[in-house]
């Protein structure tokens, strides 16, 4: 995004010339000088977050078929995005790698119809709830496995409530 600025010494407006991020220099009407510098975000999605994403918009285009177009469109930016980071970085993808994706997958599969339970209500609801949350920390523990592989911030946060998982929904300690 292009923003102007108007710089208030000669030194600043040095600076702004002599930066990559000036865009076009400009006289104001009272004869002062500006620029237009480009601002670029700083704290973008790492490759983690955008696979994250992936698997998620993978599930809407299949059940969520009005809508398609658009999250085929999104599925594309994703993965343009992933290219880059692959190459730019050149993050070797391993074995690791490709379970922790595989977990996200099935995470991502699971909140979404324990989500969808939830919404409908009923005595269970609590504990589906607390169901997802638990299975959330799987999730965040399966990105993190991915950023130590590939690169990336982690989330520090995991406080699941893994412990009271019930075994009819299975056995989630599975990064072990």
């Amino acid at each position: 995004m292009d923003q102007r600025v108007r710089p208030t010494t000669v030194a600043d407006l040095d600076a702004i010339l002599n930066s990559e991020e000036a865009t076009e220099v400009f006289v104001n009407q009272d004869g002062s000088v500006g620029a237009k510098v480009k601002r670029e975000r700083r704290y973008l999605p790492g490759l983690a977050d955008l696979v994250d994403r992936l698997t998620i918009v993978n599930q809407k285009m299949i059940f969520l078929p009005e809508n398609r177009q658009e999250y085929h469109e999104e599925r594309e930016l994703i993965l343009h995005d992933i290219d880059l980071i692959l190459q730019e970085e050149n993050v070797c993808i391993n074995a690791k790698a490709i379970f922790a994706i595989t977990i996200l997958a099935l995470t991502n599969r699971f909140i979404w119809e324990n989500e969808s339970k939830a919404r409908e209500g009923g005595n269970e609801q609590d504990q589906l709830l607390k169901l997802t949350h638990s299975i959330n920390g799987v999730r965040a523990g399966s990105k993190n496995l991915l950023a130590e592989v590939a690169g990336g911030r982690k989330d520090y946060k995991l406080d699941c409530f893994a412990a009271e998982l019930i075994e009819e929904f299975g056995n989630w300690n599975i990064l072990e």
